[in-house]
């Protein structure tokens, strides 16, 4: 194990260097919570409420081509299929995980 230091977002493997992709630049997340609900919106954690609140958002009901992959990627390049949602917060514990999206997600 090597002793030198790299810089913040990058690491070095058998003399290999690798460096962290940037986040997709947009403000919204494709959000996974429990029981397979996954959401696309604006999230805001609130540490008062222990809650996570959800705004401008669509549920994802399905996606017909490539995998969770694809979907991070674009809905209409995973055919998905998108519900109207009304603004919600849930109990902070049901958040899986949360994705970042690029501005363009719908249209991609």
């Amino acid at each position: 194990m090597s002793s030198k230091q790299c810089p913040p977002g990058e690491i070095v493997i058998d003399g290999v260097r690798y460096t962290k992709e940037s986040a997709p630049k947009g403000d919204k997340v494709l959000l996974v919570l429990d029981k397979g609900f996954i959401f696309v919106g604006h999230v805001r954690d609130n540490s008062t409420t222990g809650r996570v609140e959800v705004s401008d958002c669509v549920n994802v009901r399905r996606w017909e081509a490539q995998g969770f992959g694809g979907l991070t990627r674009g809905a209409k390049t995973s055919k998905a299929i998108l519900d109207d949602a009304e603004d919600f917060s849930c109990p902070a514990s049901v958040e899986i995980f949360r994705v970042p999206l690029a501005d363009d997600w719908l249209n991609s």
